[in-house]
Order: C-alpha cells, then sequence, then structure tokens
C-alpha cells in the first residue's frame, strides 16, 4: 500500500510525508449503469444498484491522527455515488416520472432503493447550490457554460415541477447545475462523464459535503481527505 506516500501532507498537523496505511474501512453506495448507447427516454436500461466501496485509513506519524481517504466520486451526505445522483435528478426533472416512479424504473425488483433517498439526495444537493454563492461560483468555473451549448436557449426546457417555496428553491438549485446536460439529452453518454467528472473537481475543491434536509441527531465522522 502506498496510499500514504501519495498524499504528502497530513491534513491535521501539516507533517510531511509522515502519513502510513493502517487499514482498509468499506462503505456501501449505490451507483449507476449507463450503457454507451443508451438513448433518452430508455429509463428500463439504466440501472442503481449497491456497490462496496474501499476507504483506505491513514495514520500520521507526527500526530497520530488517523485520516480517511474518500474517493471523490462518493459525496458526505448522500449514499449515492455522484454519478448516480447526476442521474436521479436529470431523470426527474427532465421526464414525467416521480421520486416512487424512479427506483421501479432503475433498481431490481428485490433491491430498491427508497424513493426518499433520492428525493433528500437530489434537494440537498439543490439546498447547497441555492445557499452557497462559493459553490455556484465553482461550478461556473469547472463545468462546461451555457455560452458554449449550441441553440441556447432551448425551446422545449422541461417545466419545474415544485409548488411549495421551500422545493421551489431547492428545484431551482439542481435545474442551475444540470441545465447544461438537457441540449445533450438524445446524445447523454457522451458528455455526461466528463460533466461528472468536473462536477468532482467542484466537491474536491470546496469540501461540501450534501446537507440534511431536516435535523437529525449529531453524529460525528471520521475526518475524511478526499481523493480526485
Amino acid at each position: 500500500m502506498n496510499i500514504g506516500q501519495e498524499i504528502e501532507e497530513c491534513p491535521y498537523c501539516s507533517a510531511i510525508h509522515t502519513l502510513k496505511y493502517e487499514t482498509m474501512a468499506t462503505v456501501w453506495r449505490w451507483d449507476l449503469e449507463l450503457p454507451s448507447s443508451w438513448q433518452f427516454p430508455q429509463w428500463e436500461s439504466v440501472r442503481l444498484f449497491p456497490i462496496q466501496v474501499n476507504q483506505p485509513v491513514l495514520s500520521c506519524n507526527q500526530c497520530g491522527k488517523l485520516i480517511k481517504v474518500i474517493p471523490s466520486f462518493i459525496q458526505q451526505g448522500t449514499t449515492l455515488t455522484l454519478s448516480a445522483l447526476i442521474f436521479v435528478a436529470f431523470a426527474y426533472e427532465f421526464s414525467n416520472l416521480t421520486w416512487r416512479d424512479l427506483p421501479q424504473k432503475f433498481c431490481a425488483e428485490d433491491n430498491r432503493i427508497a424513493h426518499s433517498t433520492l428525493y433528500k439526495a437530489v434537494h440537498g444537493l439543490g439546498r447547497l447550490i441555492h445557499s452557497d454563492l462559493e459553490f455556484r461560483k465553482l461550478c461556473q468555473q469547472y463545468l462546461p457554460t451555457i455560452r458554449t451549448i449550441p441553440r441556447w436557449p432551448i425551446s422545449d426546457w422541461p417545466p419545474p415541477k415544485s409548488i411549495y417555496t421551500h422545493t421551489v428553491i431547492k428545484e431551482k438549485g439542481v435545474r442551475f447545475l444540470i441545465r447544461s446536460l438537457w441540449p445533450y439529452h438524445h446524445n447523454l453518454s457522451a458528455v455526461f462523464d466528463r460533466f461528472v467528472i468536473s462536477l468532482e473537481h467542484v466537491f474536491v475543491n470546496s469540501n461540501k459535503a450534501i446537507p440534511s434536509l431536516y435535523k437529525k441527531d449529531r453524529r460525528r465522522e471520521n475526518t475524511a481527505l478526499n481523493s480526485a
């Protein structure tokens, strides 16, 4: 294991070359399988499925702290990988599918994610974008801009679905993020991976997490170091 050598600086004490591998932690996340030949709206060919993700745990020889290295496709605050989260947001915003429809379309019958999990993840993302100016600026910096999209604005842009104030603002945040995907929805696989990778850089550089929609017990997690 050389992950400790690849990460030069301890995030706690800033010591250089003091990290060493200790163990491997694992978590379960819901990931996306999107066929390269996927055509809008072939929802039945998309799959959401659970995967086990390894997270190396390092220790610092200088300060003794433990650091969990989290892959950039995993975001704090949701059990969805970033690609799964963005596609769920895309499917909900750009179709007539309801939250309850999405698990039935995307998951195996004997292993379905709760529709409330999808709702909370997408609306949590929308809350982050709506409320965090720094994050929005990073999105504008790293993600494809509207100016590069041919034939913008698109006349058949699907209307928002939210009707209540507290959900309208979250949906606006989500639509701000994924608006550049709509012009390519008939050839989504050509741009989707690049979009997600760019968004991974936004999360890594901002060190942001998907916020919770509801008050809950404050459980402390191990300090994590995102790796791009």
